[in-house]
This record gives C-alpha cells, sequence and structure tokens, in this order.
C-alpha cells in the first residue's frame, strides 16, 4: 500500500486502492514466516518453500495426481538431494561423475540443469558389477547378498544374481545336500552352502563365468573413460552401495583406478561398512551412519523414491559388443516384470515432470535466499515424514497402483499395495506383524482406520526396534 497508494496521492496523482484481502494475508504470512526463518530450524525451510509453492502458482500445472506429486513430494527431496551434491563437489572436485543406471537418471537431468560438469549416465546394475567381481571366484560373503531378497530361494537366488550356469552347479549342489534347489536358506552359515563353495570344480565354473563378465564390464568401463579420472563420483539412489563396493573388488587392483566418490539419496551400509582406501560413501538425505532418526525415512518407503527416480528402459543384464564398441544388454519389454513396469511409465514421467518443474523454482528461490542444503533439510524430512507416515486416501490410493521390479537377478515384481488391515485382522496378531514387517509400505495399512494413532505407535515402535 505505501508504494502503491499513498506516495502517488503524495505526488498529487488520483488512483484507487484494490483492497485484495488475500494478497494482503499472504503478504502478512510471508513477513512473519520471514521473520520465524531468522530463528533457525525446520522455519528457515517452511519460509523457502512457502515462497516456492507462491512462485509454482504463477505458472499453469497439470493437476493430475502423480505430476503433482512429483511437484510437491519428491521434488523437495530430490532437488535438496541435487542441491547438496553440487555443494559437496565444490568442497571436492571430481573430474567426472557417473550416475547410474537406472535409478540415477532423474538425478543426471537435475544435475544437468544446474551444472556444466562433466557427467554421464552409465549402464552398469548390480547383477552385472556381481558377476565381474566373480573372476576371482565366489566368496561365502558375496553369495549371501543374494539371500537379503525377502523372496530368496536359496542356491537358485544366488544362481540368478551372479547368472551363473545353473545347469553345470545344480548337479554338483546335489552333492552337498541340496536336494532342492529353490528351497529357502534360512542359516546363512549353513554347512552344505560352506563347503559347495570350498570345491575347487564349483570355484572353477564360476571364474569361468566371471573372467567374461568381468572383460566386458572393464571394456565398458575404459569406453565411458571411467579409468581416465583421477577423482570420480558415483551418483545413485543408494541404499546398500553394492555396485561401488563390487567395482573396486573386481577393478582395485588397477594402478589407474581413481579414488571413487558415492555421493547416495539414502545409503544404508547393511552388506558392508569397509569400502576400503581411497573409497568414500555418502548419503545424503539419509546415512545410517549419522544414526539420526528424523532423517531415516527414505527406508521406510525405499520404492517410491526409486520409482521416481528411475529411467524408463529395463534394467542392464550383461554387455555385448557391436562392432569396436562395447553395448550394454537390457532386460527384454516382453519379461513380465518389464510388461507390469512398462504400464506405469506414463505416470513415472508426469511425476519426473513434476520434480523438474519444482527444481526450475527451487533454483529461483535458493538463489535468492542463498539457504544451504544443511539449512533446509530439517523441512525436507518432516515434509517425507508426513508423505510417507501419514498419507492421505488419494496418495495411498494412486501410488499402490504402482508396481517395483529389482535389478538383482530374480523377476520379480513387488506389491506396493497389500489390502489395508481389517477389524478381523486383528485377531491373528503374529500373522499381522509378519505383514507388516514385510510390506514395502506398512504405513499403509492402515488406510481404514479413521485416526493416525496407529501409524504413530508403529513409527515409534520401528523406530526403537532398529535403535536396539
Amino acid at each position: 500500500p505505501v508504494s502503491d497508494r499513498r506516495m502517488a496521492f503524495n505526488s498529487g496523482i488520483q488512483g484507487v486502492w484494490l483492497y485484495e484481502k488475500e494478497e494482503l494475508k499472504r503478504r502478512k504470512q510471508q513477513a512473519l514466516s520471514a521473520k520465524l526463518a531468522k530463528k533457525g530450524g525446520t522455519w528457515i525451510g517452511h519460509f523457502f518453500f512457502e515462497a516456492l509453492a507462491q512462485r509454482a502458482t504463477q505458472i499453469p500445472q497439470k493437476q493430475s495426481f502423480f505430476y503433482q506429486y512429483g511437484l510437491q513430494v519428491l521434488g523437495a527431496s530430490f532437488s535438496v538431494f541435487t542441491h547438496a551434491l553440487l555443494e559437496r563437489l565444490k568442497e571436492k572436485p571430481v573430474d567426472k561423475l557417473f550416475f547410474l543406471a537406472r535409478d540415477g537418471y532423474i538425478f543426471h537431468k537435475l544435475f544437468k540443469a544446474s551444472s556444466s560438469l562433466k557427467s554421464e549416465y552409465i549402464y552398469m546394475s548390480r547383477r552385472v558389477i556381481t558377476a565381474a567381481a566373480m573372476a576371482k571366484g565366489l566368496t561365502h560373503e558375496q553369495a549371501v547378498v543374494a539371500f537379503y531378497n525377502p523372496k530368496q530361494m536359496g542356491l537358485y537366488s544366488i544362481f540368478k544374481v551372479y547368472d551363473l550356469p545353473q545347469d553345470k552347479l545344480e548337479s554338483l549342489a546335489k552333492q552337498y545336500g541340496f536336494s532342492e534347489i529353490k528351497q529357502a536358506i534360512k542359516d546363512w552359515n549353513d554347512p552344505r552352502l560352506i563347503k559347495f563353495l570350498e570345491d575347487e570344480t564349483v570355484q572353477k565354473i564360476i571364474r569361468q563365468h566371471g573372467s567374461k563378465s568381468h572383460q566386458l564390464l572393464e571394456a565398458y568401463l575404459e569406453q565411458v573413460g571411467f579409468f581416465d579420472c583421477k577423482r570420480a563420483a558415483f551418483v545413485d539412489i543408494g541404499w546398500n552401495g553394492t555396485i561401488q563396493k563390487f567395482l573396486k573388488q573386481a577393478f582395485g587392483h588397477r594402478q589407474d583406478f581413481p579414488v571413487l566418490y558415492g555421493y547416495y539419496f539414502a545409503f544404508v551400509p547393511k552388506l558392508y561398512n569397509d569400502f576400503g582406501e581411497n573409497n568414500f560413501c555418502e548419503g545424503i538425505i539419509h546415512d545410517s551412519r549419522r544414526d539420526n532418526a528424523c532423517e531415516r525415512i527414505p527406508t521406510e518407503f525405499e520404492e517410491i523414491f526409486e520409482q521416481g527416480a528411475r529411467s524408463q528402459e529395463g534394467t542392464t543384464t550383461a554387455y555385448q559388443w557391436q562392432g569396436d564398441r562395447v553395448l550394454p544388454v537390457l532386460k527384454a519389454d516382453l519379461a513380465i516384470d518389464r510388461q507390469a513396469e512398462i504400464q506405469c511409465n506414463p505416470w513415472i514421467a508426469e511425476m519426473q515432470q513434476g520434480i523438474l518443474d519444482h527444481y526450475q523454482h527451487y533454483k529461483a528461490i535458493q538463489k535468492v535466499t542463498g539457504y544451504s542444503s544443511q539449512e533446509l533439510l530439517p523441512y525436507v524430512h518432516g515434509l517425507l515424514e508426513r508423505a510417507v507416515v501419514y498419507p492421505i486416501k488419494q496418495e495411498i490410493h494412486y501410488l499402490t497402483q504402482l508396481v517395483h521390479t529389482e535389478d538383482f537377478g530374480h523377476d520379480d515384481v513387488l506389491d506396493i499395495g497389500k489390502k489395508a488391515i481389517r477389524l478381523k485382522d486383528l485377531l491373528k496378531p503374529l500373522k499381522l506383524i509378519r505383514t507388516i514387517e514385510v510390506t514395502a509400505w506398512r504405513y499403509a495399512l492402515f488406510a481404514n482406520i479413521p485416526t493416525s494413532i496407529a501409524n504413530f505407535m508403529f513409527r515409534i515402535f520401528f523406530l526403537h526396534a532398529v535403535k536396539k
């Protein structure tokens, strides 16, 4: 009002003051948020993302659910991740960044929208890197990686994960008591498994197979310039850092193996803690080594972050020579799990457009405010807590229609949308607890309960369980 009306009147100019109540309310709210932001904590993020939301309303938006979910939920976390990545690279410059297929796809798009540093989207998966790591044989530590799959089927899972010739190994396995090759192995130190892996004939078959995979992957890495770097960085959704660990095992003996940084959305080193010399990992949004319960949310619903980040092509299953170049072999679109995934691709595209649009607003507001990613993270953790632990019915309805596939040898489709708990389910508490433990998004199970008390109780329960 001072600039729009009073100064004009003082100059003798006639005018009309349009009393816009909503606009005055917005200005008052924004002034209050700016005042609170000076106190720090989550108020900084509240002020920042309030300004971002206001800017976003000035541009026409799609109203579809998946676009809005990308814009309002995933966009914030992926934008802060990219912001933090750029900050890390200023502190520790690298020669080149490698964004890993498939879940590094959206991060590469976001990065290219804000940096001219050398980067490349490369085709690697746990499937191809674990196969290459067997050039010297398969250790017990490597073999049990296959058992982290909740649907593991014993030796069959090991054969699938490492793409081993089942026809050559199955008869040898029977000599050690494996009468049923697909029977789950509950005891990971099963004496039969240990003796099987100690058999030199078994290891010879494994080494022959691993050597071929090793040669192809090595040629591919040389082709993309990995070994030309003194310092390189991997960027991916993360979780266990399996690819980075096995890559060091497979090629760490080379004198030109670079100092390698792994920048992950979330990092939970259940499989490994020691990554060796000049091999560093960090989870930017969540790193379990920080032991911060507030940032643990991505592990409560990993699949939605992977869906938001993934590319639309199939996972890399192998490599092959084509002329003088090594090209990735992708999972065929006719595969059952790929068919289910392809049906979801239009929704993923909408979600990612929302994420990309959010990042454009994010960059503009960050340029004005100058806030660091660390200052914005507390609010983002709160935003994710609301979305994952206390979802609204519309979010549950749409997100549980997505299907999730994995790139570690099996062809399973993970059912994100388990049916909501009913009153009669409470009569079988042991079965109910088991269902909750293995469900990808456990908090969606309580959709039929009118209050959020069940979600809150289970959030506290699982935080305590992990702490113990």
